[in-house]
């Protein structure tokens, strides 16, 4: 028997239902905290230069709107946030042993490799270390920002999606207050 596979996921299933891409929004959102990379910058025309203003563009966006389709909108960003925040916890994870592994690794290798030669003299030998010592630290920077760019990635993902989900839900209690009312 030949295995259906499902088509939607959760980024149609925002497209679809809530006229929510995901990426377009996160950056337009980055792009009003200033955060968006420049290759993205130049690509993208946004109205929003303020945080206020992608704020407001949200609540026009949704304001006529029902109140159970925004709690379910809610449910949705919310279900979002739990799927990224083991992503970050691995990352977290990965991150801390790569450091911890570059680190023992090219420390053993300056210490085995590139000590004090016995036939060199005091300068040639500290000028040696030094150089090799910048080479280490250079090679631990490099891959130390290589391991967190997705770590700040999925952190501002995480941040644009709870900064969404919290206009939404303001959205939703002033609409359950306008039931209230009526």
């Amino acid at each position: 028997m030949k295995k259906v596979k499902n088509k939607r996921t959760l980024g149609t299933i925002g497209k679809e239902q809530f006229d929510f891409e995901i990426s377009k929004e996160e950056d337009i959102y980055l792009n009003c905290c200033g955060l968006l990379k420049k290759s993205k910058e130049k690509k993208m025309e946004c109205e929003h230069s303020t945080y206020s203003e992608w704020e407001n563009g949200i609540q026009k966006k949704y304001e006529g709107t029902n109140r159970d389709f925004l709690e379910e909108f809610s449910r949705y960003l919310q279900n979002l946030i739990n799927i990224n925040y083991p992503i970050l916890e691995y990352n977290h994870l990965v991150v801390s042993g790569l450091i911890s592994v570059s680190f023992s690794i090219l420390g053993a290798e300056f210490i085995r490799n590139w000590g004090f030669q016995p036939n060199a003299t005091f300068w040639e030998n500290y000028i040696f270390s030094m150089v090799m010592f910048c080479i280490l630290i250079g090679a631990i920077v490099f891959v130390m920002l290589i391991t967190f760019s997705p770590v700040k990635d999925q952190s501002m993902r995480i941040v644009f999606l709870k900064d969404y989900k919290k206009v939404i839900d303001k959205l939703v209690e002033c609409k359950r207050i306008d039931e209230t009312v009526s």
